[in-house]
């Protein structure tokens, strides 16, 4: 590992650097500690490689309960896991670092230390690796709307969480100050949530009970009636990566919850702006646009590549441009998990969001089945030959 400034790092981070390289062993590094970073480093044997964990987050997030500790729900704490712990009884490094590119030619990452950011120094250094297991996940994609980072909230973590709760608080409050006036009150206790996926759906969902079960008994009654969790969906359905049936019994349900007041679900809208304390959609049958006041709006619209991921596949795709699929946005792997890519050289991994395993000889064989390519037994997914009624061959 090289150190630039070692003055401009803090203790932990130059104690944590200064045995590296020692124990002749295999060094493997790992971006990220979320999903896929955990659950690979349980299973890694702790004394055959010296491995080194960099995440600017120092704690494991159990990410579906994200929409009930926004609501008070559960509390913050019981839904994080601080990483250390694990890693030391393992014998691992761990560096609470962000990383910033991967020189995939030369086997290095460049990090900058998260903990000297406050301190006005930067603590930039390199760290060589044998293999690589990239697991940084994805970030919130805005699909280049205006105002999106300005005045909406991400839901991602459990500081998104947190802000959120807060500005449902504080919005609240407000709205019930003695002389606020109906109209302004009303625009106070609109809560916008843009994304019609899973998070956006549970969010919805836990804020409505929470309004209506919680906050009705603490509140003003005259409050209760100008309380409204508006829900905005680009498709006609919501939850549209699901079976079909079980997206149209949510959008159902949600649409009978919306005939009881205090929720909205506009379907085939688009986000055309959000601007402060206003939403502008645009109705994607008519054309005509309308503005949603709000005291709090979330954008939970879906995920794109990680800025590291995007760097690392264009270094990769510039020097071998046929381990690029076009319509691959993440990077691809075998179903190993290798990154493919000459200079990856079968030392990079990619786990979770940030990955796209290919497996050719299963889609192969999905569009003889299911597109009656012909080829498999019985012809079709029900095809007679053999047992299991010809399904999928495990290649």
């Amino acid at each position: 590992a090289r150190v630039p400034d070692a003055a401009a790092c803090d203790v932990a981070t130059l104690g944590a650097l200064a045995p590296l390289g020692r124990s002749g062993k295999p060094r493997v590094v790992v971006l990220g500690s979320g999903w896929g970073a955990m659950t690979f480093l349980q299973g890694l044997k702790a004394d055959a490689y010296e491995v080194v964990v960099i995440s600017p987050r120092n704690y494991f997030l159990y990410t579906p309960l994200l929409p009930a500790s926004a609501t008070g729900a559960v509390e913050d704490r019981s839904i994080v896991e601080p990483v250390r712990k694990q890693l030391k009884s393992k014998g691992f490094t761990y560096l609470q670092a962000e990383a910033r590119h991967i020189h995939a030619g030369d086997r290095k990452i460049s990090c900058v230390g998260v903990a000297s950011a406050g301190s006005g120094n930067v603590c930039e250094f390199e760290l060589e690796y044998d293999y690589l297991v990239n697991a940084v996940g994805s970030v919130p994609n805005t699909f280049g709307t205006p105002g999106v980072e300005e005045h909406a909230t991400f839901f991602k973590e459990v500081t998104h969480a947190t802000a959120l709760r807060r500005q449902v608080a504080q919005a609240l409050e407000r709205a019930s100050l003695p002389g606020t006036p109906v109209e302004e009150a009303r625009e106070l206790l609109t809560f916008a949530i843009v994304g019609g996926g899973p998070t956006g759906v549970e969010l919805a969902g836990e804020l409505y009970d929470l309004l209506k079960e919680d906050v009705a008994k603490e509140y003003p009654e005259e409050l209760m009636s100008l309380l409204k969790v508006v829900i905005v969906e680009l498709q006609d359905h919501i939850l549209s990566m699901y079976d079909r049936k079980i997206s149209e019994y949510a959008t159902a349900e949600f649409k009978k919850r919306a005939g009881r007041g205090n929720f909205e679900v506009c379907l085939n809208s688009r986000v055309v702006a959000v601007e402060e304390g206003r939403l502008r959609i645009a109705d994607m049958d008519s054309g005509g646009e309308r503005a949603i006041p709000f005291g709090a709006c979330v954008w939970s619209t879906g995920i794109k590549m990680h800025p590291l991921c995007e760097g690392l596949k264009e270094e990769l795709c510039a020097d071998d441009a046929e381990s690029c699929p076009a319509n691959v946005r993440s990077l691809a792997t075998d179903k190993a998990m290798r990154v493919r890519g000459r200079l990856a050289g079968g030392r990079i991994f990619a786990l979770g969001d940030c990955a796209t395993v290919e497996r050719p000889k299963s889609l192969e064989a999905a569009k003889r089945i299911f597109c009656g390519g012909g080829g498999g037994r019985g012809g079709g997914p029900r095809g007679g030959g053999g047992r299991g009624g010809g399904g999928p061959p495990r290649g």
